[in-house]
This record gives C-alpha cells, sequence and structure tokens, in this order.
C-alpha cells in the first residue's frame, strides 16, 4: 500500500515537474515578448495613401515595435468580417519586414536589468486577391504558436 502511494506521488510530482518546466518556458518568452506602438491602416493606390474605404483598399499594413531576439519567427492572421481567416502560410499575398529601430546603438554607464535595449519595427503588409468588404478586419500577431496580441481596423 505504502508502494503504490509512493508510486502515484511520483507520477504526479512528474506530470507536476514537467507543467512547471512548460509554465517556466512561456513565462519567460511572455516576459520579453512585449510589443507595443501598434499601427494599422488601410492604404490604397500606388503611393500608398490612406483610406477608410473597403473598395478603394489595395492593402493593409500592420506593423509594431519589439525586441530584436524575438522578432524571428512572427507571423499572423487576418480573420475578414465575413468570418474567412488567413494566414500567412501561403493563403494570401503577404509579407513581414523589420527593421531595426536603432536604440540600441546608445551606450549607458548602467546596464538594463530587463535585457538588450534594442527594439525592432515588425511591418506586416496584406494584400487581398480580391475587393475587401465592408467591416471589422481583426489581424492577430503569433510568435510560434505563442498569440502576442491583436488589434483591429475597420473599413466602411
Amino acid at each position: 500500500e505504502v508502494k503504490s502511494a509512493n508510486s502515484k506521488l511520483s507520477a504526479q510530482l512528474g506530470l507536476a515537474s514537467v507543467a512547471n518546466r512548460g509554465l517556466s518556458s512561456d513565462n519567460s518568452i511572455l516576459k520579453a515578448m512585449i510589443s507595443d506602438n501598434y499601427r494599422t491602416e488601410a492604404l490604397k493606390g500606388k503611393r500608398d495613401k490612406l483610406t477608410v474605404v473597403a473598395k478603394k483598399t489595395s492593402k493593409l499594413m500592420m506593423s509594431f515595435d519589439m525586441p530584436e531576439i524575438y522578432s524571428e519567427k512572427i507571423y499572423f492572421k487576418v480573420v475578414t468580417p465575413d468570418g474567412k481567416e488567413y494566414s500567412l502560410d501561403g493563403d494570401m499575398i503577404a509579407n513581414v519586414k523589420t527593421v531595426s529601430n536603432g536604440d540600441g546603438l546608445m551606450a549607458s554607464i548602467i546596464p538594463n536589468a530587463a535585457g538588450p535595449v534594442g527594439t525592432q519595427r515588425v511591418e506586416m503588409t496584406y494584400q487581398p486577391l480580391k475587393k475587401l468588404s465592408e467591416g471589422v478586419y481583426l489581424f492577430s500577431i503569433y510568435n510560434e504558436d505563442r498569440l502576442l496580441g491583436s488589434t483591429q481596423l475597420r473599413l466602411k
């Protein structure tokens, strides 16, 4: 009876240990994955003029800042007003581009305890293959399989 209880406790301890490692990994990634300064735009024409009219929109663009070391495996999904979901994995004409903000070049005599200072501007563009419809478009941002956040854009 004691051996049975001991084996049950050992199994529970093993499961708790695996769960703890997963949660610890998620926590460290999420703490470092701070993204901010979101901008979402609807653009038209060759010169990328701003628009809010769905039928005139030729490109949707979303951009945000995040630490440089975590911007490698970023992708996004777009949910249209009629509920169709498009991902970067080949469902749409899309592009993800990162540009350094240059803030990692500054020197300081006080070390930053939170990690590297440098951030990158991540720009994601979506070019629809057909005319867009009126309504709210939802952009969801992912790093690997983790949801970082989302933003919306309403077109009339």
